[in-house]
């Protein structure tokens, strides 16, 4: 009976050998999945970690990009501002001194008007004042006393026209 009782035991020891193995190789197999599990879970919270700081350097880069935007457009708006303001400057000074010119021309051909009626009247005095001295100077000398009136010069002891150094007309004293 001890025989068939280890008869029929040697199996069901050799088939709780083998669930002894296979248990411990499933312990094993657990063991080494619950591992890999926490290898993957270690893994992923890097990952994430890694990718979280990724994304808070974006989004840091994307707020300092908007705020340099910002600033861009602001200083863009400045520079328009400043842009419209110079031109209507320029254009201000364009007419000013447009105008000024144009009162300058206008000055200088009242000036010249001016000259030219004055010109004329210092030529018509000049005129005058050449006929006063023309005639001045006819009647002073056509109330001199002539050559003929005092007589022969003295000198060479004959009178001929233009040798005596005198003008034949007039005689001056």
């Amino acid at each position: 009976m001890k025989k068939d009782i280890e008869s029929k035991l040697a199996p069901v020891q050799q088939r709780e050998a083998e669930f002894t193995e296979e248990l411990a190789r499933q312990t094993e197999k657990d063991r080494l999945r619950k591992e890999y599990i926490e290898e993957l879970q270690k893994r992923h919270e890097e990952r994430k970690m890694q990718l979280e700081q990724q994304l808070q350097i974006i989004r840091r880069q994307r707020a300092e990009e908007q705020v340099a935007r910002m600033e861009l457009q602001a200083q863009l708006m400045r520079a328009q501002a400043e842009l419209k303001a110079a031109t209507a400057l320029e254009r201000a000074k364009a007419d000013h001194d447009a105008t000024w010119k144009a009162r300058q021309a206008e000055e200088e051909r009242a000036l010249f008007k001016e000259l030219l009626e004055n010109s004329d009247s210092l030529a018509g005095y000049v005129h005058e004042m050449n006929s006063r001295i023309n005639n001045i100077g006819n009647n002073f000398f056509d109330q001199m006393p002539q050559a003929e009136q005092f007589g022969e010069p003295v000198g060479n002891g004959s009178h001929q026209p233009g040798t005596n150094g005198y003008p034949d007309q007039y005689f001056l004293a």
